[in-house]
């Protein structure tokens, strides 16, 4: 598989953030991203870096990693 076949298979790929804050279901972040929290995964506290994957049909932002 090429690194382009790649890619197209794994469009949702987890990019790293930083926590400033968590309100309710919305993990803000340094860059003012705001990502929805994942049932499941502990919230991350604040300056903690986690992972998060956009989802392009909605165009938010999910938690994938503590």
């Amino acid at each position: 598989m090429t690194s382009r076949e790649s890619a197209q298979a794994t469009p949702f790929r987890a990019q790293p953030f930083r926590c400033t804050a968590v309100r309710g279901s919305c993990i803000h972040t340094s860059c003012g991203t705001l990502v929805y929290r994942s049932a499941g995964l502990p919230l991350p506290t604040a300056g903690q870096v986690f992972y998060a994957r956009h989802n392009r049909r909605s165009g938010c932002w999910a938690q994938v990693s503590a």
